[in-house]
């Protein structure tokens, strides 16, 4: 009995034993006494470079220094005994609270001053009433000289005091300011050592309030590892003591993402509460990283987990949670890729996804299409969209001929009434070689007339034509036009779109019946050029029966042509893929991996990535007949185009537990209104700009445009519109005109009245304070300080001024006849205040500099750095 109840305490003894060790070599534990060795180690190194830089600067060691500081605190009480110097002292503090006193009297009276001076503007422009503000600005401008005098009197004495104190306390043997500088970081390294010495190891914790009602909802326990996660000299250090890469967006309380409220598995996803690396969930980037993952962690996949880390690869989709309603952000490339091509691949004709429920189809309507373009056209088309366009947006569907042919002869079944005939010049429809010279002379005539109005009507931006333009990738590519439609038709489309297809997005130009003639002859004219009775099929056809039309209408509903295609008979017909609004946080257990299973990674990411490389690859080895098998077409996307797309699925969750976090949409639903809403659908504006979040980004955002720019500018560009940006002088090879480049709207007088006033009244920004005083634009020495800057911080490498400088962003050269100085001061020090994808670099201007700069760009500009400015007026 003794010896069973000494054997049961010794293991008893040794089990609580174990337990404390391993309790003491937790995990995180020994990370955590990791760091604080590195750490110490860290403040050591930098405590060293502070003695090495006494010893150069101040010949003599830190420890010396120390000393000297010991002293400095008995020195101190002895001058404080001294009647002169408590006497300047009570001086100094009386002139800083006067000083103070005046001071906020002038800023008051400058307040009211701004304040009134832009009703003032605001009412003179509208041109209204003025004379009660400009009584008032005279009365505040008065209070302000009044003021400004006694301010500069105050500040003049105080310095006068801070002087003679300084002085005393040098002849006393107070320390120099250089040695209280070295002293004060010495001793605050010091004091920083002994509070990681007292620092407890202990579980380090955000818990997350998501629902505002104080109770925490969310625990992240990953800074109990992560510990260097915000500290400076962290950056190069292995996991997990690194610092984040980007504490500009993350983690820091000044950024939009600080930690306190958004944790980390708000972004990384994982197991929040968890303490050891396996149960955290994380993922691994690549077959590299998980290797290396085992050998030090033992790494393990975590079963059942629903939330598992998105893996580095993938992680700006968890930007998507937050940011659906914005269709850039800066810092998620591959998520702005995915999105951009999940639309313009049209993926939402096949599946539903919440957002896109409201997106115009991505192809044309197929009502007539057979009379708009020929039959062998439309088979090569079928066969492989980018043998006839270098990068189509439509996918491949691996049809065979008998299929195409049955697809044809639906489309033609459902034809209406014909095309309307225009009469053209039979030289027209020769070929270049048939013409005779004077025929020849006619035609290039034509041609060139076309070829200005291609450039003058910026068609370039969204239409690419032989290999040349189309950087926005809007419209379709327009090489080898003439294989493909009859001038007929191109003529009626040009003439007015929106007959043809209603939701077609190309603005209407007004162009005359001469005017689309010339641009038909430019857009056509090729030295092959073939009259269109002359196409036929040249492939063998099967002979033709009424099953033809039969089987096709069922070949476009199998494959859901009507997702991208209006057709006729179809309009009611649902979407043929699968809802897409929450594949982010589909299990991975409800996925089919097919017979693949074991031959890939077991995870959503890389079945994504598989499906979409190759979309049909879960097929291989089954048996099934026609209809079971997969249907989804063949994309073709490159590597980047698959990581862009992968990280947008990915981004797709329902995740209700973040509704507070997400980010504020200022705008919903806006549409133009009154006689603007009716021009601005006439013409499509919001086809190339952006107003309140509705519409593109082909153009500068118009939403707060009547803030930035002048009325009678507006006006003069609305009528006759010019370059503001170089660089968007597309297509340098057609010749474009020098001096109307931008889209010509043919505005009458009137709707530019018209739009002017919309403008002006409604695309402000009624929170834009009058932060920059119109007075300061005509003060040389700010002008030149300011022309000065404008080099040093090399503005001039995109901007233009005169015929100096680069062609990206706008010309400078006449900023100030185009806008308001007080938006120049305000973008130039925040750019991104207005526009959240600005280019321009944020410098960190003090206000200073940013009253010189603005006063020299806002300036009536003669000359540059002492040359006459050569320019010609825009």
């Amino acid at each position: 009995m003794k010896k069973a109840f000494v054997i049961s305490t010794l293991l008893l003894v040794l089990t609580f034993l174990w337990s404390l060790e391993d309790d003491y070599n937790r995990e995180w534990k020994k990370y955590q006494r990791e760091f604080k060795s590195m750490e110490l180690k860290k403040n050591d190194k930098a405590k060293e470079d502070v003695f090495q830089r006494v010893k150069g600067e101040l010949g003599f060691s830190g420890e010396e220094l120390k000393k000297k500081g010991l002293k400095r605190e008995k020195l101190l009480k002895e001058l404080n005994k001294d009647v002169a110097y408590k006497k300047l002292v009570k001086e100094q503090w009386d002139l800083e609270y006067n000083l103070y006193k005046k001071d906020q009297a002038y800023q008051f009276a400058k307040s009211e001053y701004d304040a009134v001076k832009y009703f003032f503007e605001k009412l003179k422009d509208k041109k209204k009433e003025t004379s009660s503000q400009w009584k008032a600005m005279k009365r505040w401008k008065g209070e302000m000289t009044k003021s400004k005098p006694i301010v500069l009197n105050y500040e003049k004495s105080l310095e006068g005091i801070k002087e003679k104190i300084k002085s005393m306390e040098g002849k006393r043997g107070i320390l120099s300011e250089t040695e209280n500088k070295f002293l004060f970081e010495i001793e605050q390294i010091e004091k920083k050592k002994e509070n990681i010495k007292k620092e407890p190891i202990a579980i380090k914790q955000v818990l997350l309030d998501l629902d505002n009602d104080e109770i925490p909802d969310k625990v992240d326990r990953c800074i109990s590892c992560h510990l260097g996660i915000d500290k400076a000299g962290f950056e190069e250090e292995r996991q997990p003591y690194r610092r984040h890469p980007n504490l500009r967006l993350f983690i820091s309380s000044k950024s939009p993402h600080p930690l306190a409220k958004f944790g980390c598995t708000i972004c990384h996803e994982g197991q929040g509460p968890a303490d050891s690396f396996t149960d955290a969930s994380h993922t691994p980037s690549g077959e590299t990283k998980k290797k290396q993952w085992k050998e030090r962690f033992g790494w393990k996949r975590l079963e059942h987990w629903e939330y598992p880390q998105l893996s580095l690869t993938y992680i700006e989709a968890s930007c998507y949670k937050c940011h659906e309603r914005e269709e850039e952000l800066i810092d998620a490339p591959y998520l702005n890729l995915g999105r951009s091509l999940f639309e313009k691949r049209g993926c939402y004709g096949c599946h539903n996804v919440k957002g896109f429920e409201k997106k115009r189809k991505i192809g044309p309507p197929l009502l007539n299409v057979t009379l708009k373009t020929n039959e062998i056209w439309i088979f090569n088309w079928l066969l492989e969209p980018k043998n006839s366009l270098a990068s189509p947006r439509m996918p491949t569907f691996k049809l065979n001929s008998q299929e195409i042919f049955e697809i044809i002869e639906y489309l033609k079944s459902i034809n209406e009434a014909p095309l309307p005939k225009y009469h053209w010049d039979p030289y027209l429809l020769k070929r270049e070689d048939e013409m005779s010279d004077m025929e020849f002379n006619a035609m290039d005539l034509l041609y060139q007339k076309g070829k200005g109005l291609w450039g003058q009507s910026r068609c370039a931006i969204c239409h690419s034509l032989n290999g040349l333009g189309g950087a926005f990738d809007i419209g379709p590519d327009l090489g080898n036009i003439t294989e493909k439609i009859g001038r007929d038709w191109l003529y009626s489309w040009i003439k007015e779109p929106k007959k043809y297809f209603l939701k077609s997005i190309m603005p209407r130009y007004r162009f005359t019946d001469g005017q689309i003639r010339a641009l038909i002859e430019f857009i056509m004219r090729d030295p092959e050029f073939q009259a269109e009775e002359t196409f036929q099929i040249k492939k063998a056809k099967p002979s033709i029966g009424s099953h033809f039309i039969d089987k096709g209408r069922g070949l476009i509903r199998r494959y859901g042509c009507s997702g991208c295609h209006d057709i006729k008979g179809m309009e009611k017909k649902g979407k043929v893929g699968a809802e897409l609004s929450n594949i982010g946080d589909k299990a991975v257990d409800r996925l089919d991996f097919a017979l693949l299973e074991g031959k890939m990674e077991h995870t959503l990411d890389d079945w994504l990535y598989q499906k979409l490389k190759d979309p049909r690859i879960f097929d291989q080895g089954k048996v099934k007949n026609e209809d079971e098998k997969l249907k989804m077409p063949y994309f073709n996307f490159n590597e980047e185009e698959l990581k862009g797309i992968v990280t947008f699925l990915l981004g797709l969750k329902e995740r209700r537990d973040i509704q507070n976090l997400k980010y504020p949409f200022k705008w919903k639903g806006y549409k133009p209104s009154g006689d603007f809403g009716l021009i601005a659908e006439d013409i499509n504006c919001l086809t190339c700009h952006k107003i309140r979040g509705v519409g593109a980004n082909y153009a500068p955002d118009l939403t707060y445009v009547g803030s930035k720019a002048k009325r009678e500018w507006l006006k003069n560009f609305l009528s006759s519109p010019n370059i503001i940006r170089p660089l968007l002088q597309q297509m340098p090879q057609f010749n474009i005109s020098s001096e109307k480049n931008m889209i010509q709207g043919n505005l009458t007088p009137r709707e530019v009245e018209t739009i002017t006033d919309y403008i002006k009244a409604q695309l402000i920004d009624e929170e834009m304070e009058e932060l920059f005083s119109e007075d300061k634009i005509g003060e040389p020495s700010l002008k030149e300080k300011g022309e000065r800057l404008f080099f040093e911080k090399g503005c001039h490498t995109c901007h233009q001024m005169g015929r100096i400088g680069g062609v990206i962003g706008p010309d400078l050269t006449k900023a100030g006849k185009r806008l308001y100085s007080n938006y120049i001061y305000q973008y130039i020090k925040d750019p991104h205040r207005f526009t959240a994808q600005a280019a321009e670099p944020i410098f960190g201007l003090s206000e200073e500099e940013a009253t010189s700069l603005t006063a020299f760009l806002a300036s009536d500009k003669k000359k540059i750095n002492g040359e006459k400015l050569a320019f010609k007026d825009k």
